[in-house]
C-alpha cells in the first residue's frame, strides 16, 4: 500500500525507475548489477565493497518500506475496528 506521496514520486519516474521500485529482492539484484554487470569485479576489493554498500542501502530501503506498509495496514485495521 503506497501513500499518496509515494504514488506521486512513482509517477514522476522513468519507465525503468518504476520497474526498479517494485522489484523483489532489489538489494540482491543491485549487488549483481553493480559487481558483475557494471564491472565492479575489475576494481578488486573496492568494487566489491561498493557493490555491498549499494546492496545494503537498497536493503535498508526495503526494510523501511515494509515497516511503513505494516504500520499503515495495522493503523487502518485499528480504525476499522473502532468504527
Amino acid at each position: 500500500m503506497l501513500t499518496k506521496k509515494d504514488q506521486e514520486s512513482l509517477s514522476n519516474r522513468s519507465y525503468l525507475g518504476r520497474i526498479a521500485a517494485n522489484l523483489p529482492a532489489k538489494s540482491t539484484l543491485f549487488l549483481i548489477y553493480s559487481y558483475i554487470l557494471r564491472g565492479g569485479f575489475l576494481d578488486g576489493r573496492s568494487g566489491w565493497e561498493y557493490a555491498r554498500a549499494l546492496s545494503f542501502y537498497y536493503w535498508q530501503i526495503e526494510v523501511k518500506r515494509r515497516e511503513l506498509t505494516l504500520a499503515a495496514s495495522s493503523h487502518s485495521n485499528l480504525d476499522a475496528a473502532t468504527s
